[in-house]
């Protein structure tokens, strides 16, 4: 359906060191689709789903590649694609940027739980008539999410809790929230690991997330939107202190908007590629600086 219907629709993509386009037109029409000759009910074809991506799908060779629509007996091997994998890693392509796997952070532990839980819900799935399927796999949906996590990888010689919590605290707007970061650990130690900010509702995590790939010092952020079940597999391996965000007063003379905005104009001066500009602009979204987004 994406090479039918319509013209190319190219995006540019710079992350990779060169200038890839990616066709990501798709046929709008959805009319003209032509009709499935499927003829099973909506609940076998979900008892089909679980049953096939736990029994029947090889996670160690096939890729799901909604692209080339492949089947069981046809499947496209992961190590086939536009981008490289590792033997325990999922491949699930990006339809559109062809480079992007989409399972490319999911981790061991989150691997298990998922094939765990898909292999619970089949089982009760199976253990019920067709009639009473969908109100069965309902009763296992997860409720709606209470907190809402965004992980980054620090070096905890080169970025501090406080200065990581500064850079947070800078985006207008925010409700309370809380931040997980590692406890230091002595010298020889593993220093990369996740830190996590915690919000209550899903428009602060957005506010913040508009912060990637800006710089705290010379620290780069990689911010991630993640499940509580990443700060659970953290916990694991480290240990972490817990600080609450402390709400920034606005300055009645504008003195904090007036600094932010200097920063990003002095950045934007200073920057040698549109990359660091494009990043500094999303820095201006962030922060709320209508003027400097439109520099």
């Amino acid at each position: 359906l994406a090479l039918q219907g319509c013209e190319p629709v190219l995006i540019r993509d710079r992350r990779w060191g060169r200038e890839i386009p990616w066709d990501c037109r798709f046929w709008e029409d959805t009319g003209l689709v032509p009709r499935s000759a499927n003829t099973e009910s909506v609940e076998s074809l979900l008892r089909g789903f679980f049953r096939f991506y736990t029994q029947a799908f090889d996670w160690g060779r096939d890729a799901v590649s909604i692209r080339t629509a492949l089947t069981a007996r046809a499947c496209a091997t992961k190590f086939d694609l536009h981008t490289s994998v590792q033997q325990e890693q999922w491949m699930i392509e990006d339809p559109f940027d062809l480079r992007h796997n989409l399972a490319s952070q999911c981790t061991k532990e989150g691997r298990q739980r998922i094939l765990q839980h898909m292999a619970e819900v089949l089982g009760a799935l199976d253990a019920v008539e067709e009639g009473l399927t969908r109100s069965t796999f309902a009763g296992h949906c997860s409720r709606a999410p209470t907190r809402f996590l965004l992980k980054c990888r620090v070096h905890t010689d080169k970025v501090s809790a406080p200065d990581l919590m500064g850079a947070l605290t800078a985006v207008r707007g925010l409700g309370p929230f809380s931040m997980r970061f590692p406890t230091p650990r002595p010298s020889g130690q593993k220093e990369l690991v996740d830190a996590f900010a915690v919000f209550t509702n899903e428009e602060d995590r957005a506010r913040v997330h508009r912060l990637n790939e800006t710089y705290v010092g010379e620290w780069q952020l990689r911010l991630l939107p993640c499940s509580s079940w990443a700060l659970e597999d953290a916990r694991r391996t480290c240990d972490y202190d817990e600080l609450d965000a402390l709400a920034r007063p606005v300055p009645e003379d504008g003195a904090g908007e007036a600094t932010a905005s200097e920063e990003v104009r002095s950045g934007i001066r200073a920057a040698q590629s549109e990359s660091e500009v494009e990043v500094l602009i999303q820095r201006a979204q962030a922060l709320g600086l209508i003027q400097e987004e439109d520099l």
